[in-house]
Formats: structure tokens, sequence, C-alpha cells
């Protein structure tokens, strides 16, 4: 048996020994055989479970013992013997999928001779014996019901002779061929002769017909039936009491039906509103639950395990509790949730006419667990014993009941309830097999499937415990799962030495990942000229290329020299009218030299500038105006007038000289306020980020080093004057004696002027919004290499251009433009990271507790070093809220940037999405940057936007995008083959170009509505097709439902997946077409299936049609 409920087997392996357990006045006792001497390692095991085992006799034991026993049926009323439970769910698995993950493979050596014949001989009489091995399951109009084959016409195959080189990939073919339920034993058997009297057996079993219970006993009846025909004696086994069919008929009876529904409320209280649990995954979870698996091993060490049961031994508890209760820990620390259900596997072999039986008995649980991060760990572990024991209380509920009686959304792409196990073996230990004279031994086989995401198996050898986890090789990588095992390890060996500890304070991470973490992926130090500001470099450029054209706008050159000289004068004539050290002063003008020389003026005079965009509505501007308080601003335009504020004209100062030319500048320090820029705020007003020039520096120079900016460089001045991207393409150039072209508003946002203007003025660095890098590079066709820096929004999509450099940079305002940048190569397809941190900067990512994340877990990006901003102007209690004391170097700060990220194992950072982005959809917590990849990379769509809607408080997804005009239908099915259908927009709506805001970003405010009425679900449209009319006649017997329309969802109006079989099934005879379950669940709506068995018809039957449809790709 694999399960976690091993009380069963504890009591068996007892009895096996000679003992006998029981329990008298609440305690455990036992009575031994004479002679028989108790092992160690079964002292051990009942001892760890005393509890459990005291629990079973007094609860369990008694309810089972007194209900009723299971007996042979003979009644006459049966149409057909009908499947249990859990026959059902896998037969509707088989329908549905397919179940190659459901075989049970086992791979004998055999050393010696080996009579094929009397083997044959052999398993003929074992499924005689045991009738659930010859049983198949036929159908009619989608109901299921169970026959038997004769069991004189099993054949054990002799595969022939085979190089032992040869045996793994012949072993895999065979064990990887499907059974037909309809036709097929549940037991295949082959036989390769390896030569000198070697053999490799391999028997497959089906889990319809089998569980881990069932092995030992098939094992130990097929050593006897073969070692007695080899001698040619009889056979004295006793009859068994019933057979797997008696078993599905009293299931079904209604005397248990009556028991399983009072037991049933249980479940129905205890998991309503279970949370998916959301581990973080290697790859983008396929649309159909992929079995695809492997397998990692490992064991911890004697000492470990002895600690761990003498824990378990002090605390009252089973190994059980303890290993799920450690396990829910590592799962909180991999997905910071709090709710997590593990399912188990329990024996179900509470009643003894079953004990002898092979047959699928096996029940799982769900088991919920609910973390308090400041409790500590004894204290939990208490909590988890409690609710484990009411688990067993309600055992017997069918794990297959519990799910179609609770209702879950349906969703493909996961298991319901529950997507990782737990599993303790404690199977009997098979040894000792022999054929005659022939020594038997069982091979270890790894057989590459995973029936959930995750499982963890575990084993207690006596001396040393094992783990294996079992993974979706879809979902995970081996490294990942190599690292979570080790981070299993760790947190086992800290809850050990400190049980009583908070679950909060736990280490999984080893010193080595802390140290790669903290300091590898952080050695960013560059020795940059910390006391210079940008002003020494223009300064110096102004002096050693005077010449040179700093400024090229139309037709307006403006030298170095002169850049210098206007500045300078601008910046006196500030100090004359008493602007003072670090005064804000704003400035309202287009992208122009004269915008660029009024900035510099403005630094010049020791004054911190505010830029404002003179797009920006009035509100934002006078919002901005007062908070600064400034007394002056520099602007050319009208827009500020309404202002209590005095308009500074560049245009009046530049004009003439006046008495203020004589002054002297200031010296700049590098802690000195430099700027001021507003960006959104939360409440709803644009909140100030100050940045000194200390900061300006490290961005300049980082800047120049890292995209080699030099004398000869062209850079385009595109962003919006109030976007702090307009920092970084200015002081970076004007610091190296480049060329600054400020790209006018005309161009700026029509794609097929600013390529021309690009490579007119043979620009050397550009940078774009993301928003418009797609549409640019598929336009930008030059030999001129061009270096791209894109930013501002997640990067989804690549254009292959070989003119382009392209490099995503990510950074927040207040880390003074960038943080990390990441150089992207052409042809890349994978997500695309935002790189690395930039020169002198750290970066962390931690949890909601501020711990370390471990690799490839989510956690929230914090920001520190020489780029960060002072703080917010004029707000202490968000500056104190947003920069904190950075826990591992106390006298520095970070920045909380609300942005939710995942280290990669190369040092690489990949965007998730903001936390305030990471919505729930029907219980799912969905990442709109996901869907918004997969959707851009459709060919013919460039650009793309995903965002939420609301209708009665209902949130919903709405898909936007640009490109060539696609039907919803269209666009949704290629969805579904890359997407889980919660994650399928409801709506797609198509645009020419997406509204944008000054600083080139999508505007989200100004996406166009959905029109409610056009929802799926929001009016009944009636069928008009035969098809149609047909469907919808099938549906209501079959659902009992009267007005069914072409939009509505099976599964929204009461179906489930066993309907789904019988409408398939009723739907094949109806056309005469073979069409499968999996059918009925990608075109749910009657609509869509009317097309799709319209698509099957024989053309002549399509002619018969009389509405036209149009016709959509499968």
């Amino acid at each position: 048996m694999t399960g976690t409920n091993n009380v069963l087997d504890i009591i068996r392996s007892s009895k096996k020994e000679g003992i006998q357990l029981f329990v008298e006045d609440g305690r455990l006792g036992m009575k031994k055989n004479k002679g028989v001497k108790l092992s160690d390692h079964l002292s051990e095991i009942i001892r760890e479970n005393k509890e459990a085992i005291i629990h079973f006799f007094e609860n369990d034991f008694k309810g089972v013992r007194s209900a009723q026993t299971i007996s042979v049926y003979t009644g006459d009323d049966l149409c057909g013997i009908p499947l249990s439970y859990a026959q059902e769910r896998l037969w509707f698995i088989d329908e549905l999928s397919g179940s190659l993950h459901y075989h049970i493979p086992i791979i004998f050596r055999i050393s010696g001779s080996l009579d094929i014949d009397i083997l044959e001989k052999s398993f003929q009489s074992l499924i005689d014996r045991h009738q659930a091995l010859r049983t198949v399951i036929s159908e009619e109009d989608g109901v299921a019901y169970q026959e038997l084959k004769p069991s004189s016409d099993f054949r054990c195959m002799d595969l022939g002779k085979i190089d032992e080189s040869l045996l793994t990939n012949n072993t895999s073919s065979f064990i990887a061929r499907p059974f037909d339920l309809s036709g097929d034993y549940m037991l295949r058997v082959g036989v390769y002769d390896l030569g000198l009297d070697q053999y490799a057996l391999v028997l497959v079993l089906h889990h319809i017909a089998s569980d881990g219970w069932s092995i030992p006993i098939l094992f130990n009846e097929l050593q006897y039936f073969y070692n007695n025909l080899l001698a040619g004696a009889s056979f004295d086994l006793p009859d068994l009491p019933i057979q797997y069919s008696d078993y599905s008929i009293w299931q079904r009876s209604d005397s248990q039906v009556d028991l399983l529904s009072s037991q049933l409320s249980f479940w129905k209280d205890r998991l309503s509103g279970v949370p998916v649990l959301e581990l973080p995954t290697d790859y983008v979870r396929p649309s159909i639950q992929s079995t695809r698996g492997s397998s990692y091993s490992f064991s911890i060490d004697s000492n470990l395990s002895r600690c761990i049961r003498d824990l378990v031994q002090s605390e009252d508890c089973s190994l059980f509790m303890f290993l799920l209760s450690s396990y829910t820990i590592l799962l909180h620390r991999y997905t910071g949730q709090e709710d997590i259900c593990v399912g188990t596997p329990v024996a179900n072999r509470g009643y003894q006419e079953i004990e002898g039986l092979i047959g699928f008995f096996v029940n799982t649980l769900a088991l919920r667990t609910q973390l308090d991060c400041d409790q500590d760990f004894t204290s939990f572990l208490q909590a988890v014993k409690l609710d484990t024991l009411l688990a067993y209380d309600h055992q017997e509920v069918p794990f297959e009941k519990i799910v179609s009686e609770i209702g879950l959304e349906r969703d493909q792409s996961r298991s319901a309830l529950f997507q990782t196990m737990l599993v303790l073996q404690n199977n009997d230990r098979i040894s000792d097999i022999r054929f005659g004279s022939s020594q038997v031994d069982i091979e270890a086989y790894d057989y590459a499937v995973a029936k959930e995401d995750l499982t963890l198996y575990a084993a207690d050898s006596g001396d040393e415990l094992g783990f294996s986890f079992e993974y979706c090789t879809d979902l995970f990588d081996e490294s990942t799962i190599i690292r979570m095992a080790a981070h299993f390890q760790n947190l086992l060996e800290a809850i050990v030495s400190a049980p009583k500890d908070k679950i909060s304070s736990y280490e999984i991470l080893s010193d080595k990942e802390k140290n790669q973490i903290l300091k590898e992926f952080n050695t960013t130090r560059f020795p940059f000229l910390k006391n210079s500001t940008v002003l020494d470099f223009f300064i110096n450029q102004a002096n050693i290329n005077p010449q040179g054209i700093a400024i090229q706008e139309g037709n307006i050159k403006m030298t170095y020299q002169e850049l210098d000289e206007k500045s300078t004068r601008i910046a006196k004539y500030l100090i004359g009218t008493g602007i003072t050290k670090e005064e804000l002063i704003p400035i309202c003008i287009n992208r122009s030299w004269q915008l660029v020389t009024g900035i510099l003026g403005i630094l010049k005079s020791g004054g911190a500038y505010v830029p404002i965009d003179p797009a920006y509505p009035k509100d934002r501007i006078k919002f901005i105006i007062q908070n600064t308080k400034a007394k002056y601003i520099l602007s050319n335009h009208d827009l500020v007038k309404e202002s209590e504020i005095s308009i500074i004209s560049l245009e009046n100062i530049l004009r003439k000289s006046n008495s203020f030319d004589q002054l002297t500048l200031p010296i700049i320090k590098k802690d000195q306020l430099a700027y001021v820029i507003y960006t959104s705020g939360t409440t709803g007003e644009p909140k100030g980020v100050m940045i000194e020039h200390r900061s300006l520096m490290n961005l300049c120079q980082w800047h120049i080093k890292e995209y080699e900016v030099d004398e000869y460089s062209h850079a385009t001045l595109f962003s919006g004057v109030g976007f702090d991207a307009s920092v970084w393409e200015l002081f970076p150039y004007l610091a190296s004696g480049s060329c600054v072209f400020p790209i006018p508003e005309l161009v700026r946002l029509n794609i097929r002027d600013l390529a021309d203007f690009i490579q007119t003025h043979k620009i050397t660095h550009t940078y774009l919004p993301t928003s418009l890098y797609t549409d640019f590079a598929s336009e930008y066709k030059t030999d001129h290499m061009l270096k791209v820096l894109v930013g501002g929004e997640a990067l989804t999509k690549i254009v292959d251009n070989e003119s382009i450099e392209l490099y995503n940079n990510y950074g927040p305002t207040e880390n003074t433009v960038v943080a990390t940048f990441y150089p992207v190569k052409n042809g890349s397809t994978d997500s695309i990271s935002i790189g690395k941190p930039i020169s002198n900067t750290t970066l962390y990512i931690m949890d909601d507790l501020m711990r370390i994340c471990p690799l490839k877990a989510i956690g929230e990006l914090y920001i520190g070093g020489d780029s960060l901003a002072r703080g917010y102007f004029n707000d202490e209690k968000l500056t104190s809220e947003k920069f904190i004391i950075n826990p591992f170097s106390k006298d520095q700060k970070l920045y909380r940037t609300g942005d939710m990220v995942r280290w990669l194992e190369d040092g690489n950072i990949e965007f998730i999405g903001r936390a305030d982005d990471q919505i729930k959809i029907r219980g799912y917590r969905i990442e709109l940057g996901e869907i918004e990849s997969h959707l851009s990379r459709i060919k013919g769509v460039s650009d793309t936007s995903v965002v939420t809607q609301k209708n009665n408080n209902n949130p919903y997804l709405v898909g936007y995008y640009t490109g060539k005009k696609f039907d919803d239908h269209t666009i949704k099915t290629q969805l579904k083959s890359l997407l889980p259908e919660y994650m399928i927009p409801l709506s797609f709506i198509y645009l020419e170009e997406f509204p944008i805001t000054p600083n080139g970003k999508i505007d989200k405010n100004r996406l166009p509505k959905p029109d409610i009425k056009l929802l799926k679900g929001q009016s009944y449209v009636a069928p008009a097709t035969p098809i149609e009319i047909e469907l919808v006649s099938v549906l209501e017997k079959l659902l009992d439902r009267k007005k069914i329309g072409i939009e509505d969802n099976f599964f929204e109006l009461g179906g489930h997946s066993l309907m789904a079989v019988r409408l398939a099934s009723q739907l094949s005879s109806l056309y005469d077409l073979d069409i499968k379950v999996q059918a009925i669940f990608e075109y749910s709506t009657i609509g869509n299936l009317s097309k799709y068995i319209e698509l099957l018809l024989p053309q002549e039957e399509k002619e018969t049609i009389t509405k036209t449809f149009e016709v959509f790709s499968l």
C-alpha cells in the first residue's frame, strides 16, 4: 500500500509477526504468540503511530465492524455491475485523455531457469482468482458497467531474445502501450530472454484493477501458483470471501449511500473555497494537464531521521503528521500561501473481506491546512494532528464523490482540490521471491509520469528516511526539484533543532545559496567617479570639444560651447532672483533645445528641476506647482498662468544681458538634489520622487560604460518631458560629447516617420517605450546598427532585426530610471528577462515577512545602492513606508517596488507583474502579463494589453490588440492550446492603435469598454440550425432543463464529467460519428459544439444544413 493512513499496514504487519494489537480503556496493548519477539523496527513504528492506532480502534474500527460486512451479491435485479466510484473516475480519465499515467509497471530480473508455459498458467490462475484483473468496462448510452473475460484466454507474451543494452527502450515501449479498458485484461505480462539463464519479466497493471496494497498479494500468490504448478502440486488457497464486483455493488447500495451522505457534509464544509496551490513553475502551465514526469530521490541521514522520530514520539503524533506539517511549511515558503491543501492516499481496507483481494480500493483524502506564521512548530503540529484525525474519521467518502459534490470550477490544466500529494509508503517489503530454484529480484524502474504537479513520497526504512519527488516535467526543471529537496532537508533540520520556534523563523536556504543570492548576484561594484556630478562631465565636454554639436533640432545646431554659455546665463539669472540651494524650480517646455538649456541652467544654479509636460491636464500641472511650493517656473507656455507663480521666460533671459551675468556659480555637491519627478500615486495624486546628483551620476556612468556612449554617438530625446526616461536620454550623452536629437511631436508616435527620422540622422542610441518597439522594429530597415533601449512596460515579443541591438530595461523612478538591464538576443522565444542589476545596485527578492526567496520563487523586488532616491518630496509617511532599512546592511536603505519577480539560476530576474495587478478570477491567481505574452505571439498580432473589467462586481478579462483583426473565436482557439481556460479573456477588442500617455505607455484608462450585451451568458440565443435544434433537444433531456440557448455552456448548466461521457456517446450515435469526450470540454457551448459536429459530417449531410456558418480552425 502507498498511503498516509498506515494504521492498517501496521496492524497487518504485526499480525504477520504473530502480534495482535488491541485497545483497552484508551490504552494500546499487544498480545504475542509464543516465542515471538517484537523487532526494534516494528516497535518503533508502533510507538510513533500509537495515537493514530488508538484512534482507529476507537473510531474507524468500531464503525466499520459494527456497521456490516460485505457479502457476495446474489441478486438478479441489476442490468449490469456498476463501477465503483474509484473505477468510474479512472474510466472517465481514460475516456477524456487516456490513462498511461495510471499504469503500474514492475520489472522482475530472474536468474535461473524459467518455464514460460507454467508462468502463463500461474497468471491465468491468479486472474481467475481475482476477477478485477479480468474485468473489462463496457458502456451503453454513456453509462459504464463491468463485464468479465475468461481467464483461459490470458497470454504471457514471449518477447524473444534481446541484448541487455536494448532492454530499457523495449521495456519502456511495452509499458507505455495503452490498455483498452473495454477489451484488455488489466494485467499485461511479457518476458525477455537475456541469455545465460537471465530473464526480464515485465508486468504492467492498470490502476483501475489494482493498488499498492494489492502488489504484495499478487507477488505472493503468483509465486505460490508457479511453484505448485512446477512441483505438480494442487492448490489449497482459501476461497476469497467476495470479489471486487461485490464491493462495487455494496458501495452503491442504499445503506452505503446514506452513510456517505452523512459524512459528505464534513468534506463540503472543510473544502469549501479551497484555493489553488500556486507553485512557481519553470514553464507555462499547459492548457490541458500534462502527465509527463520524472522523479528525484534523496534521503536524510540516520541522525536527522532519529531526531525526527524522537520529536514525533515526544509530541505523540505520527510520522505522517510530522511530514505533512513540514511539507506544508515548505509549500508556504515557495508560494506565500497560508491556506494549503495536500492530497494523500489511504488504504480504505477497513473490512476483513477485502484484505486479501486484488483491486482498486485506495481512497484519497484532501487535507487542508491553515498556517499561522506566528505559531510555533509544535503547536502547528498538534493542529495538523487534529485535522488529520478528523479526516481519518471521514475517510470512507470516495474522493470522486467529494469532487462532484463540491462543484469546483472546471479546469483541465490541473487536478481538482489539490495539486500536490504526500505519500508515506509503508508497504510490506517484497523479498525472497523464487520461481522454483530461480531467484527473482525486483528492478527499479523510473516510470516517467506525474499524476499531480508535484508529489512527495516518503519511506521509513528503519534507519534513514528516504524521499522522492515525482514532478511534472512540463512544469518543472530537474534543477528546481533538486533545490526544493535540499530546502526540505534544511527545513527538517531547522525544525528538529528548534521545534518551539515560530514557523516563520525557519531558514530553508543554505549558506551557499544565501551567499549566491545576497552577494554573487549583487556583485555590481564599479569604481565610478563618486565626487563628480554630471555638470562636471558636461562642462568638461564644453571645454575639450566646444564646437561639437550638443543638440540638433531641425535646422538648429547648438554646440557644447553655446549650450554651456546659455545654461550658465539662465543659472545666474535664477541665482539673481534669489534661488537657493535645492530649491525646486518647475520647467514646463516641450522637447527642444530650450528644455535642455533650462534644465542645465537650473542644475548650475544649485536648484533642482521639476519637469512638467505641457501635455499634462491643467489640474495635474496645478497640483505639481502647488505641491512644490515653487516661486518660479521656467516656461514658454500659457498653461501655468492661472497658478500663483512667477513665470520666467527663457527667451527673455537669453535675448538680453542683465546685471546677474556677473554672479558666480555655486559648487554643486554630489548629495544635492538634482531633480524631482512626479509619478502617479496610489492615492490618485502624483508623488514627487527626489533624486540627488550622486544617483544621477551613477546612472550616467553606468549608461556610458554599458551602452558604449562617446562623442560619436547620436541619441534621440523621445520621452515625454515629465517622464523619467528623459533623464537617461539627456545626461549620459551630454556627459560624453554626443549629439542629442529632440524628436518632433508629429514624428514621435508615427512609426514610419520615426524610423525615417532615426535613419536620416544616423541615430546610434534610442529609447522607445515597450509598446512602440514591435511596430518600430518591423518598420526599421537599414544597414546602420541601432541600439534600442526599451522600458516602461513588460517586453513580451521580439521582432528579429539584424540592424537592432535590443536591451530590455527595468527600473522605477525611485531608483533613477534604471535598476536592471538585459541584452535581448534575436530569435529568443523564451520569457524575456529584465536582466541583472546595473552598477553599484543591489537587488533583493523577499516574501511578505522579509525573508529571502529561493531561486525561482516569486517575491517582491527591493532595490538598494547608489542610484536610490532620497525619498518623496513633502511626504515623510510614504517615504518611511517605501524606503526601509536594509535588513542585510543596517546603514543603508531599500526601496520596495511593489513588483513581483523571481531570480533565475543565471542571476537574471524574471518580471512577473505588479503586486496590485495580481488578480483572482474564479479563485485562480492570474498574471495579466502572462496572458499578454501569449496573445502577442499569435501570428499577425502586434501589441497587446489585457485588463480586468467588472460586471455586477464579477471580474472578467478583456484582451486588446493591434495588428491583424481576428474574430474572438479564432483568438480563443489559439489561446486554448497555450493557456488554461480561466486565463482566456472573455472578450477581445481590436484597435487600430493603442491610446498612449504622454510618456509613451499604453493609457489603460482610455481603452474602450466591451459591450456588456455581447458578453457570454448575457442573453438567450435560440437554436436556429437543424444541428443546434437537435443538440438543444438532447441537452434538455440530459440535463432536465428547458430553454437552453446556443451560447449556454454545458458545464455551467449543470453538466459534469460523467454526463459529458453520456453526451459524447449520444451524439456519436445520433450522427454516426466518433465524438470524443474531449470535444465536449473544448466546445462546451451549443453553438461551438454544433459547428464542430458540422465539420465532422460527410459532405452530403452538410448540404442539408440550412444555415451557413463561418468555418473555424480546430
